[in-house]
């Protein structure tokens, strides 16, 4: 992976569309493609809500939000044939190449000068085990009763007054 891809903090910068691919023993793949600023976060909501566990996600750059929204706008165009709820795509396995082709077509036609047109793969596992610390931290100060617990709790007692 390019040092590219993180700002100063070691978080993951920039306009990106991204690819998450889970799969449940021998059945179909199911993909999600979306577009983020930020993989790593996202990759952390996306393995809440999903049933099985992710096995690859992939980012591609681009210069903007607006590329990466039209990256992402055709992508889904080009792979409406699979399409399963929302931005999810269900690809049986016998369909795998007629789908990375359609992938690989779309990705082509909205190519941007000056950024790679290939899937950069980012480890899964070492984002997961960075969220969940980032969890674990937010957990302690919170029973510790921190700054954010008694932020918290402040804001719903003005709630509750104003109701």
């Amino acid at each position: 992976m390019s040092n590219v891809m993180y700002d100063t903090e070691g978080r993951i910068r920039g306009a990106y569309v991204y690819m998450l691919l889970c799969r449940d023993g021998d059945g179909p793949v199911y993909v999600k493609v979306g577009m983020t600023g930020h993989p790593d976060n996202r990759l952390h909501t996306l393995r809440l809500g999903c049933p099985v566990t992710p096995h690859q996600f992939c980012t591609i750059k681009r210069s903007s939000r607006e590329k990466a929204f039209k990256t992402e706008t055709g992508l889904h165009t080009a792979l409406k044939r699979w399409k399963s709820s929302g931005e999810w795509y269900r690809v049986p396995m016998d369909e795998k190449d007629e789908f990375n082709a359609a992938l690989r077509d779309a990705l082509h036609a909205h190519r941007q000068r000056g950024y790679s047109n290939t899937w950069e793969r980012v480890a899964v596992q070492p984002l997961i085990k960075r969220a969940e610390g980032r969890k674990k931290v937010a957990q302690r100060l919170w029973a510790a009763g921190g700054v954010v617990r008694q932020d918290f709790l402040r804001a719903s007692k003005n709630q509750l007054r104003s109701s």
